[in-house]
Formats: C-alpha cells, sequence, structure tokens
C-alpha cells in the first residue's frame, strides 16, 4: 500500500463525518448554553449594561443629559435582554466553538493540512475576539455618534430604541469579528499553494470593490459611515494579509 492509499483510508466516510459534525455541534451548544445560564440568570444587567454602553456614551458626548433607550413594545426589553446574554455567551465560550470546529475541519483533512489547522487555531481565536473588540469599541461607538450627531440638534433629538440599538451593537461587533479572520484565511491559502502573493497583488482593485460590497451587505443600517468604518478595515486586513504571505512566502509564490 502506498503512502497516498494509507492517507485516503485515513480519512473518515461521509456518515462518520456527520457523526463527529453532530457531536462537536452538541459540544458547542452545551458550551453555549451554560454560558448563557450563568449569565442570564446572575449577570444580565451588567452584560446588557455593558452593550448599551458605547449608545449611552456617543449621546452623552452630543450632549444630552440623561441619555436612555425607548422600549415600543411590552417584549422589547425582555428580547434585547435574550439577545444580549446569548451574543456574550458566544463571546466568551467562543474558543470552545472554535477548537470544536476547527476538530471537525480537520477529521477531513491530510496530517500535513492538519498541521496547518493547529497553527491557526489559536490566532484564529484571537483575531476573532480582537476583531469583536475593535468594532465595539471603534466602529460601533464613532459610528453611532456621527449617526445621531448628523443634521440639526435643535429640530432633531434621536430617542434610540432597544432592538434596533442592541441590533446595531451585536451586528458591527459579530461583523468585524468575523472579517478579521482575513488575513489567517489568506495565509493558508497561500501556504497551500491555492493563491499565490502575486495573484493577491494582482487582485488589489477587486479586493477594494469586494471590501465595500462585504461593508454594505454586513453593517445592520444603510448609512454609507459604518459601510465605510468596516471597509477600510477591511481592506486594511487584506494588504495584512499579503504582508504575512511575503513574510512566510512559500516556493511556490
Amino acid at each position: 500500500m502506498t503512502e497516498k492509499d494509507a492517507l485516503e483510508e485515513s480519512r473518515m466516510s461521509l456518515g462518520e463525518h456527520l457523526e463527529e459534525l453532530r457531536l462537536r455541534l452538541l459540544y458547542s451548544l452545551a458550551a453555549v448554553a451554560v454560558v448563557f445560564f450563568v449569565l442570564f440568570a446572575f449577570f444580565s444587567d451588567r452584560t446588557f449594561n455593558l452593550v448599551a454602553a458605547p449608545i449611552i456614551q456617543s449621546l452623552r458626548s452630543l450632549g444630552y443629559d440623561k441619555p436612555y433607550l425607548v422600549a415600543l413594545r411590552p417584549a422589547d426589553q425582555f428580547l434585547a435582554y435574550l439577545k444580549v446574554c446569548g451574543v456574550a455567551s458566544l463571546f466568551l465560550a467562543s474558543p470552545v466553538v472554535f477548537y470544536e470546529l476547527w476538530q471537525f475541519v480537520a477529521a477531513g483533512l491530510y496530517p500535513q493540512e492538519r498541521r496547518y489547522v493547529r497553527l491557526l487555531f489559536p490566532f484564529s481565536v484571537v483575531a476573532f475576539l480582537v476583531g469583536m473588540l475593535f468594532g465595539y469599541l471603534v466602529v460601533v461607538r464613532y459610528g453611532l455618534q456621527f449617526l445621531y450627531g448628523f443634521g440639526n440638534a435643535t429640530l432633531i433629538r434621536a430617542m434610540p430604541t432597544v432592538n434596533d440599538n442592541v441590533d446595531f451593537v451585536i451586528k458591527m461587533s459579530l461583523a468585524v469579528g468575523v472579517v478579521f479572520q482575513l488575513p489567517l484565511v489568506m495565509w493558508g491559502l497561500e501556504r497551500m499553494h491555492m493563491v499565490t502573493v502575486k495573484q493577491f497583488r494582482a487582485a488589489r482593485r477587486y479586493a477594494i470593490v469586494g471590501c465595500a460590497v462585504v461593508g454594505m451587505v454586513l453593517t445592520p443600517d444603510n448609512s454609507g459611515v459604518t459601510q465605510l468604518l468596516l471597509a477600510v478595515p477591511l481592506y486594511a486586513l487584506y494588504e495584512l494579509g499579503i504582508l504575512l504571505c511575503r513574510w512566510s512566502q512559500s516556493p511556490a509564490s
């Protein structure tokens, strides 16, 4: 038996892959569920205040003395707390979720490809968490500050609703966390000889258009400001991915 045949036999069948996926999903959901229960039962107010903080800070910076969020329907507050605790649970349990995801992906790879998975895993978790923090601390705060501060303040007073603003904070933070994976994806593609550094450089003009499209799709509102706040860091990450590929450039590049 050749080495290639041995490697083929070591790979899982379709049924084994489905069973592996079921187990990994169960482990991930269990981790998120445990964290959610603890947060919702004991720290729901603190968690909600943390998510609402950039909204309140944006309004205060615009001169609102006592800013607050408005609930338009009876269930708005309850649903907002559920959303906030759910996303916070995903954030806190993300190392476990990412680990299970990588384990599932690694099960269908060759040994050499698994080395890249093990190498990328910790950096992927860190990139996701740093991206979410960047979205929360920078993109959300300054995006809201611009949007609420636009126009004539003597004629228009903002009355931010709970649902819309919580959705804005959550979606923007998650979107930035996801796009922060771009340099690692580019590095992985280059190391597996699927794309070269030269091809990444040649695709810069398309990358600019792609970043603009991603900014339009992932931002929860239709304002050009928040789209720009996401598209510009995304393109910077594309350039960082090129630098990362050059730093560890493979012979085929």
